[in-house]
């Protein structure tokens, strides 16, 4: 039943694939939600922790906020999703004061880090000021999400922090007025085209652990 759960959400993420860049309507919000949701059953029917499951709830009503339009639905996504951070942390169950004291021989993890937050930040918080305080919010907790993935040694989130960081940046991007309309379009797959596979790489992470 979990395996079937992830092939059925996969198949809902390629739907959702396909209309990524199209208009707001019940079955695109249905497609995208629901390939999130049965991420969470799956992590529920592998046994993966209370806090993980939940998690992945919040990322799918995250989802369900973002398909919809408008800056009050965005609002509401980002706090969904702000929600999905701190309990995808809790879920990864790494001791705060290892992760302070990570040492990648490298700067290059941090500076990354830092430069994609930015990103966010830059072209997240364009909007109202409710809007600009929850993503003042969001950009360090999905920081935050990404070192402590970072520290926990398990590949299956390190991957899935470094995809989920790089698709909310692809957002921020095309949030920016002077991006082109085509490259707009475009962006709206690759950010589909990285952020459900970096769903389903944490949640292959909280079934292996």
């Amino acid at each position: 039943m979990t395996v079937a759960a992830g092939l059925f959400g996969a198949a809902l993420s390629l739907i959702y694939l396909w209309m990524a860049a199209g208009p707001p309507d019940r079955l695109r919000s249905a497609a995208k939600t629901g390939s999130v949701l049965a991420l969470a059953l799956a992590a529920a029917l592998g046994g993966a922790p209370g806090v993980a499951v939940a998690g992945l709830g919040a990322a799918a009503m995250g989802d369900l906020a973002l398909s919809r339009p408008g800056e009050r639905a965005f609002g509401i996504g980002v706090f969904w999703f702000s929600l999905a951070q701190i309990l995808f942390v809790a879920g990864f169950g790494v001791d705060v004061s290892v992760a302070l004291g990570v040492d990648t021989g490298r700067p290059w993890p941090l500076l990354i880090l830092l430069a994609l937050g930015g990103i966010v930040a830059l072209g997240l918080g364009s909007g109202g000021i409710l809007t600009r305080g929850l993503v003042g919010l969001y950009a360090p907790l999905l920081l935050g999400m990404g070192w402590m993935a970072l520290a926990s040694g398990v590949v299956w989130w390190m991957l899935g922090a470094a995809l989920f960081i790089l698709s909310d940046a692809l957002i921020a991007l095309s949030l920016f007025d002077r991006v082109p309309a085509r490259v707009k379009r475009g962006l709206a797959y690759a950010v589909w085209a990285t952020y459900w596979p970096a769903v389903a790489c944490l949640t292959a992470g909280f079934l292996q652990v």
